[in-house]
C-alpha cells in the first residue's frame, strides 16, 4: 500500500513542493472557472454577477499560463536530479527553493493581465 504513513512513495522535497502549487492552481481554476460556467450551464443564464464574470474570464487567461510553467520546472528539476544526482546544482532543489520558483511563476502572468485590465 501506497502511503506517507509506510514512507512506500519516495518522492524528492522539490517535486513534491511543485505538486501542491499545481494543486494550488487546479483548485483556483475550479473554483473561480469551472464552477461559475457550470453553474451558468445548468441554469440557462449568467446569474452571478459582472464581478463573477470578471473574476471567471480573468482566472481562467491567468491559470492557462502558470500550470504549464509549474509542469515544465516540475519535468526539467526531475531532468537535472536524474540526470546530475551527486552535483551541487541537484543538491540545492529544496522545497524553499521550489516555493521561490513557482512565486515567480505565479508572478510572470500579471503584466499580461494588467493588459485585460483596461
Amino acid at each position: 500500500v501506497a502511503s506517507i504513513k509506510y514512507k512506500a512513495i519516495k518522492i524528492h522535497g522539490f517535486l513534491v513542493a511543485i505538486i501542491e502549487q499545481v494543486a494550488v492552481c487546479d483548485i483556483l481554476t475550479a473554483l473561480s472557472w469551472f464552477l461559475p460556467s457550470a453553474t451558468s450551464f445548468l441554469i440557462g443564464d449568467w446569474v452571478l454577477g459582472s464581478h463573477v464574470g470578471f473574476i471567471t474570464a480573468l482566472m481562467g487567461k491567468y491559470t492557462v499560463f502558470i500550470t504549464p510553467a509549474m509542469i515544465s520546472l516540475m519535468t526539467t528539476a526531475k531532468a537535472i536530479k536524474l540526470k546530475f544526482p551527486g552535483s551541487a546544482i541537484s543538491k540545492r532543489l529544496t522545497p524553499k527553493v521550489a516555493h521561490f520558483l513557482c512565486l515567480l511563476i505565479w508572478l510572470h502572468p500579471l503584466p499580461v493581465l494588467a493588459l485585460f485590465l483596461k
